[in-house]
């Protein structure tokens, strides 16, 4: 997040602070002298030059790590292929998977040691995650195998792991510690934050996609399914999956005693949720020092527990 990107989201009537530039709104911006504005050029670019060196300190942190420390530390700094490379040498699952989502962003140019990630790789190193079975469902669904989707998903089912979300997250907890400047930390956090959302993560929804309107119908697919729905609610670590096991729950027409949550309270969740970011997160300092703690949230109470956590028990 540039300082400067935050100014302009400024209306005409709020001042907004904006760390390390200063507090103004878009009137006093449009009214500002050529002087005037090169100071404000050089004091975003000072919070800019700040935000690449909390990068590069988290970097070195991560380095001399965890083999999945060791991954982050290369996405942290944009290098898919030397976090290819890491994974594709390590027996740590975690790293593996890391290493594989990164290379869903990449190509054969720019990464070519992705070819030597596969599913295959990742359950040799961890045979009871259910994850790598997830992207077994998603390939056999996009070839159209309906027979080797249930073979999957009966695989899926039958364990009791599955790979939680924010791998990256995850990874950068135990080193953004050391990053003295919190600020500068804060606007790292939001675009590491982002290159993560950016991840294409197959096994993300391909449950759903099973266990689509359509497929229930069938009764092997809709008491296969029921199955799916409660396996999903008890491995749900994010709003995603959450809206996937409401979802699946509702087409086949689980119990409601067997559905801990629905997709309206769901709803009302994640919009607490983007009301609380709303006024915690900002372009201020204090907004920033909160970016920071994000890795460590994250570790106390995932995704899905702090949404529910916003709203009334019934």
């Amino acid at each position: 997040m540039a300082a400067s990107g935050a100014a302009h989201d400024t209306s005409d009537d709020e001042p907004v602070d904006v760390c390390g530039v200063g507090r103004f709104d878009k009137r006093q911006i449009d009214g500002w002298s050529p002087r005037e504005r090169r100071e404000f050029e050089a004091r975003a670019q000072a919070m800019d030059a700040r935000k690449g060196a909390a990068m590069s300190q988290l970097s070195a942190w991560l380095a001399v790590g965890t083999d999945s420390q060791r991954v982050a530390a290369r996405f942290v700094m944009g290098d898919r292929e030397g976090a290819a490379m890491v994974a594709a040498r390590s027996s740590d699952p975690a790293a593996y998977r890391l290493g594989m989502l990164g290379c869903g962003l990449a190509t054969e140019q720019t990464a070519p040691s992705c070819r030597g990630l596969t599913v295959d790789g990742w359950m040799r190193l961890d045979s009871e995650d259910a994850t790598p079975w997830l992207r077994r469902v998603g390939e056999a669904m996009a070839r159209q195998d309906e027979v080797a989707a249930t073979e999957a998903v009966e695989q899926v089912l039958q364990r009791r792991r599955r790979s939680p979300s924010r791998p990256l997250m995850l990874a950068v907890h135990q080193a953004h510690a050391n990053v003295q400047d919190q600020e500068g930390l804060g606007m790292a956090m939001v675009e590491i934050v982002g290159r993560e959302a950016a991840m294409p993560d197959a096994a993300s929804g391909v449950l759903g996609r099973y266990c689509r309107a359509e497929a229930v119908k069938d009764e092997p697919r809709r008491v296969v399914c029921e199955r799916v729905a409660r396996w999903q609610f008890e491995h749900a670590d994010s709003l995603i999956d959450g809206m996937v096991a409401a979802g699946i729950a509702e087409r086949v027409g689980l119990p409601p005693e067997q559905r801990p949550y629905t997709r309206k309270q769901l709803g009302e969740a994640m919009q607490r949720l983007a009301d609380q970011a709303g006024w915690e997160f900002g372009p201020d300092c204090n907004s920033l020092r909160n970016m920071a703690l994000i890795p460590a949230k994250l570790v106390q109470q995932n995704e899905l527990e702090a949404a529910l956590a916003l709203i009334p028990k019934p």
